[in-house]
């Protein structure tokens, strides 16, 4: 048998445009966000610095610990174990760790490029035109303030891991229907999905997603809708059994292990009620576009946002207007009274929102209200009534997705053509994802309610991020309908969009994150430095080092600069039976400040980047 020069070529082709692309998303980054500065002494980062400077004895009990209980409901000891030796192993260098996130942050930007392209390849639009979309899109989600948020602080690469993992399954799964390998693809997707549990309890998301997925296309396969799985029934079978088998042992482990005790925090904060639950469903999609433009529904950053979001609002208004003039170039060419009623209608809607954004400005040029343009009270209990009072809305989105997931099942049984079979396979994936990410948002909320109720799932990095990953899956799937032309129409759209995003990343940059930046702007390694000078002119002073509050730097309420003596003995050098005296920082603050003050000069500095309060010290 000859093999042709071009299907030699191919394999080769492949390799070539990846690695472009693996360049280019790396490239993409480190421009957004190379300047990140990485928390690393923050949450369970900080933690495992100091297991790893105590006594081999405590790395022994951590490690096994790891294996032995779930951490609220997440059982992920390789993940665990792993981001402890990487925290053990390269401790306080900031650039070891800045590079570790930047690196999952580009192939997290590959991952989602390859998957959009997949599912714009669908529609049999130009190659330029799928790139564009893909890359556009792509831009639009990596560009945002809550992307920085999420890679600065390291402990938190297990969302972006788990985010790795699911964006790789959806993209197999659009892959499939048209694979000639789908033997080896559909055991790859069910690694991959079980493999997602082991970096995040959110992996169970994943795999529910796929076994739905595989159960659909082994019922299709058994009525004779989807001819060409038929010979694929033993691997179906095959794949289906053990990833319901190995993802139903690790989610037992997940439930018998957890460390959490029931009801934990019971009285920090209600549990969410049904509406509540079902509201999240219409109030995830606003807080997902908020999330573009980092808003975190408050009034002074809201401002801000407003300022730095004009290149979106451009976008906006050059694509309303570039939609009225593609709708009037196409009724001159074929006029029929529909296009010229949808014309006249958006022509009068463009212009009627234009006037009325301009007299908005009129109106706070003229006599400012003192709210600014954003004068709502969006705090956590208004929220709360908000997700109560809007759960019919969320009523509605589950059934409309179920809706749109159904009618394409009907169509591809009549008519089973791979784009369509691959829209319902990325629909049911995302779809089924996303309703067990809320379900499991309401285990947490009932085993250990969080103080802050559902208001915290919409505006935190950490929950917002991955929750995207299903609706982009369910927009991908919408997409994946479009004719051709139409698509192309979306990917200069969302190109609009997407240098909109990108100018305003750096608007962001300059005028919100300057005055909202954790610590004033400073480093975490800025920070220890600080205190490490502290104690050596405490010392110097024949003083006890005084025991200044960290819940600013870590996050936690329990930690303190005595908590992390074993990284300051190791920093000083000190003797293995040596350590230093604390002083409360009760005591120090109370009634030897001024003294404090006078002998460590660096301790006024730091207090104030720490955000901790200091009284007059010269008081009478």
């Amino acid at each position: 048998m000859v093999t042709s020069p071009e299907s030699a070529l191919k394999p080769h082709r492949r390799g070539i445009e990846a690695a472009i692309i693996l360049a280019l998303s790396f490239v993409a980054i480190i421009a957004l966000h190379g300047k990140m500065q990485p928390t690393v002494l923050g949450a369970e980062t900080g933690y495992y610095q100091v297991i790893a400077h105590t006594s081999a004895r405590h790395e022994r009990t951590l490690l096994r610990g790891f294996w032995t209980t779930s951490s609220h409901g997440h059982y992920t000891p390789l993940a665990f174990t792993a981001e402890f030796l990487f925290a053990k192993h390269v401790g306080l260098r900031p650039n070891w760790w800045r590079n570790r996130q930047l690196f999952l942050g580009a192939l997290l930007i590959f991952v989602f490029f390859g998957l959009i392209r997949a599912a714009a390849e669908q529609t049999g639009a130009p190659p330029f035109a799928t790139a564009l979309l893909a890359a556009a899109m792509t831009l639009i989600f990596v560009a945002q303030p809550l992307m920085r948020n999420l890679l600065e602080w390291p402990f938190h690469s297990l969302q972006i891991g788990w985010m790795i993992f699911a964006a790789a399954t959806g993209w197999a799964l659009v892959r499939l229907p048209g694979s000639p390998n789908k033997d080896r693809l559909l055991w790859l997707i069910v690694l991959t999905a079980y493999g997602s549990m082991h970096v995040l309890g959110l992996g169970l998301a994943v795999v529910t997603g796929t076994v739905a997925v595989l159960s659909l296309i082994l019922i299709g396969a058994l009525t004779g809708s989807f001819t060409e799985f038929k010979s694929h029934l033993p691997t179906l079978v095959a794949t289906l059994i053990f990833l319901a088998v190995a993802g139903s042992l690790h989610t037992l482990a997940m439930i018998a292990l957890n460390n959490a005790p029931a009801n934990a925090g019971l009285n920090a904060g209600r549990l969410p009620d049904w509406h509540q639950l079902v509201g999240l469903y219409a109030l995830l999609p606003i807080s997902i576009v908020a999330g573009l433009f980092g808003a975190s529904l408050d009034k002074g950053v809201i401002d801000g946002v407003l300022h730095s979001a004009w290149p979106i609002g451009a976008a906006v208004v050059l694509t309303i207007g570039l939609f009225v003039v593609v709708l009037a170039k196409r009724s001159r060419q074929i006029c029929t009274r529909p296009r010229l009623a949808a014309l006249c209608l958006a022509s009068f809607s463009g212009v009627m929102l234009v006037t009325l954004v301009a007299m908005i400005s009129m109106r706070e040029i003229r006599e400012a209200t003192g709210a600014g343009l954003f004068g709502a009270s969006l705090d956590k209990g208004v929220i709360d009534g908000v997700l109560h009072s809007a759960w019919p809305i969320g009523a509605a989105v589950v059934l409309t997705i179920g809706l749109f997931v159904v009618v394409l099942a009907k169509r591809s049984r009549q008519i089973c053509t791979r784009p369509r079979l691959a829209a319902l396979c990325l629909a049911s994936f995302s779809g089924v994802m996303l309703v067990t990410l809320v379900a499991m948002i309401s285990m947490r909320e009932i085993r250990e309610a969080t103080g802050v109720g559902l208001f915290g799932y919409l505006i935190r990095a950490r929950y917002v991020l991955p929750l995207t990953l299903s609706w982009l899956g369910i927009v991908l799937a919408t997409l994946m309908l479009l004719s051709p032309q139409r698509l192309v129409f979306v990917a200069i759209v969302s190109s609009l969009f997407a240098v909109g995003a990108i100018v305003g990343h750096r608007s962001y940059e300059s005028h919100v994150l300057a005055r909202t930046a954790p610590l004033h702007g400073a480093s975490h390694i800025q920070i220890w430095r600080n205190l490490v000078q502290i104690a050596h002119e405490a010392r110097a002073a024949n003083l006890p080092i005084p025991n200044i509050p960290l819940q600013s730097l870590s996050g936690f309420s329990f930690v303190d600069f005595k908590f992390l003596e074993p990284l300051l003995h190791d920093e000083l050098h000190l003797p293995e039976n040596e350590h230093d005296s604390f002083l409360d920082w009760t005591e120090c603050r109370e009634h030897r400040l001024a003294e404090y003050l006078t002998k460590c000069p660096t301790l006024l500095p730091t207090a104030q980047l720490l955000n901790v309060d200091l009284p007059n010290p010269n008081r009478p």
